[in-house]
């Protein structure tokens, strides 16, 4: 095989976000199922302006047939804080191609990954705006 002259002095790995507030914007949104055979959305949002951040990875668990109430309930919510927090219309069901770009300010977590002594970033949503005001 040939010598490829490439530089890659430069080349670093993407860091892990302080905790705060990012503008973040959604790269990819796909409709998959969980080791555990369930339905979710794969959200994959990147800090916006800030490459030298890793992306987030979000994961959107649906309820499903087999849902006690409180859990498809509690599923339900947070897909909504999602939909509401990044402008994604949802009047009667919502479209994922309409997640890609949405974008929104949000708060980021760390916290750690189980089994290594790394840490990944996550997403802390608000609640939904109260009907109230």
């Amino acid at each position: 095989m040939p010598f490829v002259d490439m530089n890659l002095d430069d080349v670093k790995e993407a860091t892990v976000a302080p905790e705060g507030y990012y503008e973040l914007v959604v790269s990819e949104a796909s409709l998959e199922t969980s080791k555990s055979g369930k339905p979710m959305i794969r959200v994959i949002l990147d800090f916006e302006g800030r490459p030298e951040y890793r992306s987030v990875w979000h994961f959107i668990s649906l309820p499903s047939e087999d849902d006690e109430p409180d859990s498809a309930n509690f599923k339900r919510l947070m897909l909504k804080r999602f939909l509401v927090h990044f402008n994604i219309p949802c009047d009667g069901g919502f479209n994922t191609e309409d997640f890609l770009g949405a974008r929104a300010e949000c708060f980021v977590n760390q916290e750690p990954i189980e089994g290594s002594d790394d840490v990944r970033n996550s997403l802390q949503l608000p609640r939904l705006p109260s009907e109230d005001s």
